[in-house]
């Protein structure tokens, strides 16, 4: 594997705030909004990556969190259909695993929780590789549309190679295997809490390791819609070099588009007149 995506579990460690930071994205994902805006926090973390911003600075501070909280919205909604055809994949898995249990009774305890386990890491493995490639489209345009983009993400999955599906598989095996070690130590709802933390860290090294990895294969050019530029237009074709209108037929827009130098004026002698 690439020694350099080796990097994306210790390269948070270079941040002198990085306990702070960290903190507050772990403490964030206790809430619904908390993980939209940890969702805008990673596509900020994966922008900094391509945009080479040192190790000091990589980890974004959360002063933007409103921004953070727009990005998460936007890509949630991209992620929907995806997720709709996951929920369904997930369902099958679970219906598809129980089976033993229930035909073969007792005896098929064991053959129905290695169903389970091995169903689980492949769907996590599938999972991310898709909305990996989703994420990285979408950080890169801050655009929904490129969600939807399906050639673009069956491009970027193909050209990302085989360090790619290396590094999913190797944050899978970390979910799953924190998973089970907190859900048999911890209560319920110290599991959640402890597997919040485990997602929060995992999130944070997906992002850089794509980063790392679509730099590598693709380099990306990052755009951003909202970064609008209104360029005024000074004089038109209708106009001279000194601004002022040209003589004979004009276009119909040249009115619309003639500087703002003149004005109507009326007189009122002839009213004066008549009285």
């Amino acid at each position: 594997m690439n020694p350099e995506l080796m990097e994306a579990f210790t390269f948070y460690t270079k941040d002198p705030r990085w306990k702070v930071k960290l903190g507050i994205l772990i403490g964030a994902l206790f809430t619904i909004i908390g993980w939209i805006a940890g969702a805008g926090y990673c596509i900020r973390l994966y922008r900094n990556v391509l945009e080479g911003k040192t190790e000091e600075k990589i980890l974004p501070e959360w002063e933007d969190f409103g921004d953070f909280l727009f990005k998460g919205i936007s890509i949630v909604g991209g992620f929907i259909g995806y997720v709709a055809v996951f929920a369904i994949i997930g369902g099958l898995i679970t219906l598809v695993s129980g089976l033993p249990k229930l035909l073969l009774q007792g005896e098929g305890s064991a053959v129905s929780v290695v169903f389970a386990y091995v169903g689980a890491f492949v769907f996590i493995f599938a999972a991310l590789v898709v909305l990996g490639s989703v994420f990285a489209g979408f950080a890169q345009t801050l655009e929904i549309s490129s969600c939807f983009a399906f050639s673009d993400v069956i491009q970027r999955i193909a050209g990302l190679g085989k360090d790619y599906f290396l590094f999913s598989l190797l944050l899978d095996f970390c979910f799953l295997a924190s998973f089970k070690f907190f859900s048999a130590i911890l209560s319920d709802l110290l599991c959640y809490l402890a597997i919040c933390a485990v997602w929060g860290m995992l999130f944070v090294i997906f992002s850089y390791g794509l980063g790392v990895l679509m730099e590598d294969a693709f380099h990306p050019i990052l755009t951003d819609p909202t970064d609008i530029h209104i360029e005024r237009r000074d004089y038109t074709d209708d106009t001279d070099e000194y601004g002022n209108m040209k003589t004979g037929p004009h276009k119909a827009s040249s009115l619309a588009d003639r500087r703002p130098d003149t004005s109507l004026t009326w007189s009122t002698d002839s009213d004066e007149a008549e009285s």
